[in-house]
């Protein structure tokens, strides 16, 4: 089972344990959090995060508890849209700092 830590956003944890679970399909591992294929492909991306009432299936799905996926969902950024504009800049300082 995926080790996740207190710092790892949503996105990072399904993907951990959705490579994990290959040769799972993206339609199956969805149907597992009670979304459908582009939800679950959108979580995988970064370009959403799960809302509250998937929360307890994204947990069970991903063997931990709801409180470490409501923090996965806090550090979630968004991708794929610009957001708030001085969050978009701190996040590609960041990125470019690497």
């Amino acid at each position: 089972m995926a080790a996740y830590t207190p710092d790892m956003a949503i996105d990072e944890m399904i993907r951990l344990r959705y490579e994990e679970l290959q040769p799972m399909t993206q339609a199956e591992a969805g149907l597992a959090c009670g979304v459908g294929q582009s939800s679950f492909n959108r979580w995988l991306r970064g370009r959403s995060a799960p809302r509250p009432e998937h929360v307890d299936a994204v947990a069970r799905f991903l063997g931990t508890d709801t409180a470490m996926v409501l923090n996965g969902v806090q550090l979630q950024r968004p991708r794929g849209r610009l957001g708030d504009p001085a969050e978009a800049i701190r996040y590609l300082t960041e990125q470019l700092s690497k």
